[in-house]
């Protein structure tokens, strides 16, 4: 993305002769990287919470807490996928005016990203209860 963009800037004010489809691409690739982030995020129990409350419950609580969030995110990403599925066969045949790229690739990062972090928040369920199963507290 910043070779694309330094790239246009360049071309439009030294040359005179802007890329036409630069803003295009930079704009897919920002979605791509934005919506794979997020999946790595709960993968990584990344997202954002209130720390100081969840830190003055016990463990047995914390532990409600967490399955809590990952079911959350579940339903989330669940909607996701349904959405981004309406939302790519809505784009299907429909191309980008300056790339002539195919609209869906724009889409397609929210169906593949909530398929994504419905596997992660369900391997983060079942670390959070094997955890707390076998009794080792990290």
């Amino acid at each position: 993305m910043l070779f694309i963009i330094f790239s246009q800037v360049v071309l439009r004010y030294v040359f005179n002769s802007p890329l036409i489809w630069a803003e295009e691409v930079t704009m897919i690739l920002l979605v791509w990287y934005g919506y794979l982030a997020i999946s790595k995020l709960v993968k990584d129990n990344g997202h954002i919470s209130i720390e100081y409350f969840y830190s003055l419950a016990n463990k047995v609580i914390q532990k409600y807490l967490d399955v809590f969030v990952c079911i959350l995110l579940i339903i989330f990403s669940i909607l996701m996928v349904k959405f981004g599925f309406e939302m790519v066969s809505n784009s299907i045949g429909k191309n980008f005016p300056a790339s002539h790229l195919p609209r869906v690739i724009l889409n397609l990062p929210i169906l593949i990203s909530g398929l994504i972090i419905v596997v992660f928040s369900v391997n983060n369920i079942l670390k959070i209860l094997l955890k707390y199963e076998v009794g080792g507290e990290d």
